[in-house]
């Protein structure tokens, strides 16, 4: 008896910005009613996280993965198997830390974090060679790992409004990455 072995290739054609933007943004309703493979952008209520964790293995050509507002207080480490991700967003859930195994998104091209409450960013978001756009808008950021300037060859935008880093610390890292657009305003911490 002999045995076939098959080594499926999970590396899709990666899409270009217009592209991707261009692309279906599927519900996971949605994605259900179609091949995985034609997948490639996906949106997740909070009660389809858990279903879709179940599955993540069939959704290896996804490049887009919106989870805005599901209520997570960490990443799933499953996440970073969908190494064809280009944009990730975890904006508006309590997440508290981002994880070292981020660097496993190699393709990442845009992190969207907004209203997120991790302090800081793991030293191995220095491996997201690829990363072009990174908002942090609301998060409760005080403190940027040297290993962040690494990522000054791509970055090209960083969005640090009302996060809690000083003013002083958002000066040096703006002057630090040049190249990059800053946008920074300091958090009002006012209560009306």
């Amino acid at each position: 008896m002999s045995f076939i072995v098959v080594f499926h290739n999970s590396y899709a054609q990666l899409l270009d910005e217009k592209a991707l933007k261009k692309s279906t943004k599927f519900s996971w309703e949605k994605a259900q009613e179609t091949t995985p493979e034609k997948v490639l952008k996906l949106k997740l209520k909070e009660e389809e996280v858990a279903l879709f964790l179940e599955k993540i293995e069939t959704y290896i050509y996804l490049q887009s993965l919106d989870l805005n507002n599901c209520n997570l207080s960490e990443l799933p480490k499953a996440i970073f198997k969908l190494t064809n991700l280009q944009e990730l967003i975890i904006s508006n859930n309590p997440i508290t830390v981002i994880p070292s195994e981020i660097e496993e998104l190699k393709n990442l091209k845009w992190l969207y974090a907004t209203f997120i409450k991790a302090t800081t960013l793991p030293s191995s978001i220095k491996e997201l060679k690829k990363l072009h756009t990174l908002f942090l808008w609301g998060s409760e950021i005080t403190y940027f790992p040297p290993e962040f300037l690494e990522l000054k060859p791509t970055l090209k935008i960083l969005n640090i409004r009302s996060v809690k880093i000083s003013k002083k610390a958002a000066k040096e890292l703006k002057n630090q990455l040049s190249d990059t657009r800053v946008r920074y305003s300091y958090r009002c911490d006012c209560s009306f």
